[in-house]
């Protein structure tokens, strides 16, 4: 379950709120706590005020458990009296994983002023110990609040809700501001209406909801979680997510009416996008600099018209992979988009080579293309056409374009793009030892390359380790022939920066701790 502390369960203004347990009443006296938990319960009220209860306790925290004594000189009776009363405004039946996102408002919203005791502590000069009593033993909360803050920002964001039950100091420190400025939440099953309240109360400036789904979730909840973003979001990706109002673009709806401040939009495979949703969001948005809106089925180049007219002058990336109603039209209308560096026309395959040449050529700062898929370019005239109108390109995608017959034209591009930086030529059967030569020798800040699927054998290996390629970071070679121990140990000796290798379908090497042990840090993802 996704758990969110409630940034106002705790009251930092009260600088006297009592940090001790009160005196616990006689058992006639005290008030039916259980009738009236679940009576609240039942009507939310629970989650709308937010009193701090006299005889609250602090929940245990999971990792030590200290048997309760009856305090001296009380009655056992009494003591009995007081667990009992305690346990009876706790959900019963509950085992360690079923925790709900009320369990851990209710938890907080009963937890005195922590923030307010710690400054009076340092007010007062007074430090707390340094282990535990009488077990010699490090005492953990002893530690500055700067550096459990570290440690908190490390968690993912389901386990921050988890961290705020194990005391009251935790609980304070989870909801600072700092740690929620990016939420993410990936491939979450069982969202709530509540959990996305929560989050917009959390105001955060980034929001990524990746490959997560929407059976539990109504337009309410995602109402008032963009609601409660409002003008401080910035950056949102709702990539792949299914079921209920996710299947709608609902999301990016709501996000247009509250969100004015967005300036990157990731919609990624999400095929119910609409040309009004986006016009909408074109319309609402101030600057839009990033809009990624792959594999959206949908829309057309009136959608594209709109955003072009609204954010010429802000639009650096654009992303179309799979938007199969665009047609060519749309390369005159981008050509106004004079800041654009990042274009991605993947699997688009009835756009025209002459006019994608005409467009690179009217973009001065076009920096990274990606064509991964399409028919276009088909001949060696064509590629070095495109280096010779794009000399700035750092990251190039020529993945599965299978209408690229010939290896000498791939190379001669590859002599005219002295900054290239990402190069991925997966499923090239053309691509072999004349184009890793070529890479050797003109690309000199070559980080990323992915031959997979290819001609490449040995020689073009050690073309690599000859230079070498020292800026190499990650190399895919995977279904490769001809490729030996001998030319890896080698390549990765003179690649000092060569830290993750794919290299599936090699059934002649069993054991790959033979670059392991030149390299401790090297990653090898393989078939073993």
């Amino acid at each position: 379950h996704f758990l969110i502390p409630n940034s106002s369960a705790i009251d930092r203004s009260d600088t006297n709120a009592p940090t001790f347990s009160v005196r616990p009443v006689s058992r006639s006296a005290q008030p039916k706590l259980r009738d009236e938990h679940v009576a609240r319960q039942e009507h939310g009220l629970d989650r709308l005020s937010n009193p701090v209860a006299s005889n609250s306790h602090v929940p245990e925290s999971p990792f030590t458990r200290v048997e309760k004594r009856p305090r001296k000189g009380r009655p056992e009776k009494n003591s009995n009296r007081r667990r009992t009363n305690a346990n009876l405004t706790r959900p019963r039946h509950k085992t360690r994983d079923s925790s709900t996102h009320e369990d851990v408002l209710d938890k907080i919203s009963a937890q005195p002023n922590a923030a307010s005791a710690r400054a009076s502590t340092r007010k007062n000069g007074s430090h707390p110990p340094t282990t535990d009593s009488g077990l010699g033993l490090p005492d953990w909360m002893s530690l500055p609040d700067e550096l459990w803050l570290c440690v908190i920002r490390l968690l993912p964001t389901v386990d921050r809700g988890r961290f705020a039950q194990v005391c009251r100091r935790l609980a304070s420190l989870t909801l600072d501001r700092s740690l929620w400025h990016v939420i993410q939440l990936h491939r979450h099953q069982h969202l709530t209406d509540i959990a996305l309240a929560s989050i917009g109360r959390l105001r955060p400036r980034e929001l990524r909801l990746t490959y997560c789904r929407g059976d539990t979730v109504g337009e309410k909840g995602l109402r008032l979680m963009f609601q409660g973003c409002g003008t401080g979001l910035r950056k949102l990706s709702f990539i792949g997510c299914t079921k209920g109002p996710f299947d709608q673009d609902l999301p990016l709806v709501l996000a247009a009416e509250y969100c004015p401040n967005l300036s990157h939009v990731n919609a990624s495979y999400t095929q119910a996008v609409r040309d009004q949703t986006v016009i909408a969001l074109a319309k609402s948005a101030f600057h839009l600099i990033s809009v990624k809106l792959n594999g959206a089925q949908q829309i057309s180049n009136v959608a594209i018209q709109q955003l072009v007219h609204y954010h010429k002058d802000t639009l650096q990336r654009l992303e179309l992979f799979g938007c199969f109603r665009l047609n060519s039209d749309i390369f005159k209308l981008l050509g106004r988009c004079q800041e654009l560096r990042a274009l991605a026309f993947g699997h688009l395959h009835h756009l025209s080579s002459d006019g994608l040449l005409e467009l690179v050529g009217k973009l001065p700062h076009l920096a990274s293309l990606d064509l991964r898929g399409t028919q276009t370019l088909g001949n060696d005239t064509n590629l070095t056409c495109l280096a010779d109108k794009c000399p700035h390109l750092e990251e190039v995608v020529l993945a599965n374009m299978h209408s690229l017959k010939g290896e000498a034209g791939i190379a001669q591009m590859l002599r005219r793009l002295p900054r290239l930086r990402v190069l991925d030529l997966c499923g090239l059967s053309a691509v072999g030892d004349l184009t890793m030569e070529a890479l050797a020798k003109s690309c000199p800040h070559l980080e990323e390359l992915d031959v997979s699927c290819t001609s490449v054998t040995r020689t073009g290996l050690l073309h690599l380790a000859q230079v070498p390629a020292e800026c190499l970071r990650c190399l895919r070679i995977s279904h490769c022939r001809e490729i030996t121990k001998e030319v890896l140990e080698k390549l990765i000796k003179a690649c000092p920066k060569l830290t993750l290798l794919y290299a599936y379908g090699f059934n002649s090497i069993k054991d790959w701790g033979f670059l392991q042990a030149i390299r401790p840090a090297l990653l090898v993802e393989n078939d073993a």
